[in-house]
């Protein structure tokens, strides 16, 4: 699971102050974005939990065969949760996604060198006296002037972006890192790793007389290889949850700092 980097979130914060830098905003939400598409690495969900423990009737005994529930086993209202969680999930990284393209430069930058390469100075010399040199300086021209526009537009549409939205951004990241922390993490999982060692326990006891040496080990390395998948589920969960933390102090921070700013002052801004 990618987890993001502190330090750069720091750095990238630290120079928005000056003004709204399009490298610090494009590797912050890109590399927030990429965090957020890390979500499924977790490896557990409210319908997976539903489907090993509450679809399983208590552990069968060596000579019974496993059964049902005798009611109707119904996992809808966790795949509600976890349709949920993938809602969130989606509405925060298409927001940083947008976010990233409108602060790429890669992505909307104009390049007119070509357009020098199209004219021949020397075969139009006897039409129009101009010369490569000023064909040159025409293009260059042209890439700078709408490169440097096209900057000023995307500086003061992310700061309008950033400024109106972070109120939004924070209630909703606290929703999403309740989600994953107080009832996945917290509960979900929490509450597995209690059922796991539960139905392990019972069975034994259950079946102390009739399992062998062999049938024993067997049992129980069955138990710690899902115990081990749960603990690595939990921690994972905590790591993710860091990283949103992250990203939510992160947005809270360029917000502060962008709000600072008068009219007057991101005119200056976007002119720079």
């Amino acid at each position: 699971m990618k987890r993001i980097n502190i330090v750069l979130l720091i750095f990238t914060v630290c120079n928005i102050s000056a003004c709204i830098n399009l490298d610090h905003i494009y590797t912050f939400a890109s590399e927030s974005e990429s965090i957020l598409q890390s979500q499924s690495d977790i490896g557990f969900s409210f319908y997976q939990s539903c489907l090993e423990f509450d679809c399983l009737a208590d552990p069968p005994t060596l000579d019974n065969k496993l059964r049902l529930p005798e009611k109707e086993c119904n996992c809808d209202t966790f795949l509600m949760a976890d349709k949920t969680i993938l809602i969130f999930n989606k509405i925060i990284s298409e927001y940083l996604g947008t976010m990233a393209n409108l602060s790429d430069e890669k992505k909307v930058n104009y390049n007119y060198a070509d357009l020098s390469k199209s004219i021949d100075a020397e075969a139009i010399r006897g039409k129009l006296n101009i010369t490569s040199d000023q064909i040159n300086a025409a293009s260059k021209l042209a890439t700078d002037i709408t490169n440097k526009l096209l900057d000023a537009y995307r500086k003061k549409k992310l700061h309008e972006v950033i400024t109106s939205v972070n109120e939004d951004f924070q209630k909703t990241m606290d929703a999403y890192i309740i989600c994953i922390r107080d009832f996945l993490r917290d509960q979900i999982i929490e509450n597995s790793l209690d059922r796991l060692k539960n139905n392990y326990s019972t069975y034994l006891k259950i079946n102390n007389s009739l399992l062998t040496a062999e049938g024993k080990e067997r049992v129980l390395k069955e138990y710690l290889s899902k115990k081990s998948a749960l603990e690595k589920s939990k921690k994972l969960a905590t790591k993710y949850i860091e990283s949103l933390q992250a990203i939510k102090a992160g947005h809270q921070t360029i917000f502060e700092e962008a709000s600072h700013l008068d009219e007057q002052a991101v005119i200056n801004m976007v002119l720079k």
